[in-house]
């Protein structure tokens, strides 16, 4: 299971990718403490997570393929 992750802002200065790709991750909180141990910088920032362009409120599970985004915080006027 492959799943893609788009990384956004402030984010990108931590993982210094702007495209990730993870395997064998199947819920978001999973996918959260990959990328914390990954990375540790992204553990003291705050962030929203998208799945196929639907941003996520609570724990999702993944499927092969989903794409996702990490969102930094962002204001809209």
């Amino acid at each position: 299971m492959q799943i893609k992750i788009l990384i956004f802002g402030g984010l990108y200065e931590v993982i210094k990718e702007s495209i990730l790709y993870v395997e064998d991750v199947f819920t978001t909180n999973s996918l959260i403490e990959n990328l914390n141990s990954k990375y540790p910088g992204l553990q003291d920032m705050q962030y929203q997570i998208s799945v196929n362009k639907n941003i996520i409120y609570q724990n999702t599970n993944l499927k092969d393929m989903d794409e996702l985004a990490l969102l930094p915080p962002f204001a809209g006027g």
